[in-house]
């Protein structure tokens, strides 16, 4: 259903999260990274949470580096977001 949403309407951030998070449940981190980068790009309020999501599943798809490049974008945008200072303690440990 999400992705028939996504298709006919491309702006719905709302759509691509919940097929990032689909796809993080299946264990498919290029599809959750690709449709994480559509949330960030599509600038919804809470902008952190894209980059945070991304960068936690890259992780579990065993990409680090670009796991980390994630959160840091993730605590540039909001310093204070709690869940990328935690992943990135995660990635630095």
């Amino acid at each position: 259903m999400y992705q028939r949403i996504a298709a006919v309407d491309p702006f719905d951030a709302d759509a691509h999260s919940v097929l990032g998070r689909l796809a993080m449940q299946r264990n498919e981190a290029d599809v959750a990274s690709r449709e994480f980068r559509a949330v960030v790009a599509l600038a919804p309020v809470d902008r952190g949470r894209g980059p945070h999501r991304s960068g936690r599943e890259l992780l579990q798809g065993g990409k680090a580096a670009e796991a980390k490049k994630q959160t840091l974008a993730a605590l540039e945008i909001a310093p204070s977001y709690e869940r990328a200072q935690a992943l990135l303690l995660q990635l630095v440990k």
